[in-house]
């Protein structure tokens, strides 16, 4: 395969890919995480494509080859070169943002449970159950939740 078919490929992987990641990272932004999970394997599919494409290129198409192939087609690669680049890096940025908020949701929530437990049982002086131990587990624990974040 010559380097303007190489090329010609990447492109169409990188337009792909930049695509799906401005759809995945406003989806992000907006805390939409269940579209999110519906898209990882495409996103995985489309990733590993882009990745053999570029791997490709390096391997068999030389700076001469590279060199002769029309100047519009190159940069049009570099362009979307830098819009893949520049969406993986605020998409890393919004999973890392998404999977603090979700864990701190967890710990907020197993905090709550676990001070609504009942607290194990002591003895008076008396010799009877203390009071403080014998507090039921309550029906239900409330629990708010900021959706801004």
């Amino acid at each position: 395969m010559d380097a303007s078919k190489r090329i010609s490929d990447l492109i169409v992987i990188s337009r792909r890919l930049a695509d799906f990641l401005t759809i995945e990272n406003r989806a992000l932004g907006a805390g939409r995480f269940d579209e999110t999970r519906a898209l990882v394997e495409q996103k995985d599919e489309l990733s590993r494509a882009y990745e053999s494409r570029i791997k490709g290129l390096a391997e068999h198409a030389g700076a001469e080859a590279i060199g002769a192939v029309e100047p519009d087609l190159r940069e049009e690669l570099r362009a979307l070169g830098a819009r893949v680049h520049d969406l993986s890096r605020e998409n890393a940025k919004l999973l890392r943002i998404a999977m603090e908020v979700n864990r701190r949701v967890l710990n907020e929530v197993a905090a709550a449970l676990k001070a609504g437990q009942p607290g194990p049982g002591t003895y008076s002086r008396t010799g009877g159950m203390a009071a403080a131990g014998l507090r039921a587990a309550p029906a239900s624990v409330p629990i708010s939740l900021d959706k801004s974040l």
